[in-house]
C-alpha cells in the first residue's frame, strides 16, 4: 500500500505513482502487462486484450486489504513462500 498516502494536514486520501498511465483509446484496447501481480485482474495476467474495467478490479483488490487489512487471494512470491 506504498502508493496511498494520507495529506496529515487535511486527512486527505491521495494515490501516488501514475508511472504506467497512459491515455486509453477505447478501439484499440490494451494488452501489455504491466503493475504489480497481486493487484492484477485475470486478464491482464492471461495477456488477453483489456479494458479499463480492469483497473476497477485492482479498486477492489485496494479497497478489500483496506477493509480486511489482508490481500483476499492468497499468492507465492518469486522464492515460493506465500507473502502475507
Amino acid at each position: 500500500m506504498e502508493n496511498i498516502i494520507v495529506d496529515s494536514s487535511t486527512l486527505t486520501i491521495k494515490l501516488i505513482d501514475f508511472g504506467f498511465a497512459c491515455l486509453f483509446d477505447p478501439e484499440k484496447g490494451m494488452s501489455e502487462v504491466v503493475g504489480t501481480i497481486m493487484y492484477m485482474a485475470p486478464e491482464v495476467i492471461s495477456e488477453k486484450k483489456y479494458d479499463q474495467s480492469s483497473d476497477m478490479w485492482s479498486v477492489g483488490i485496494v479497497a478489500y486489504i483496506l477493509l480486511t487489512g489482508k490481500f483476499p487471494f492468497p499468492y507465492e512470491n518469486g522464492s515460493g513462500d506465500e507473502a502475507a
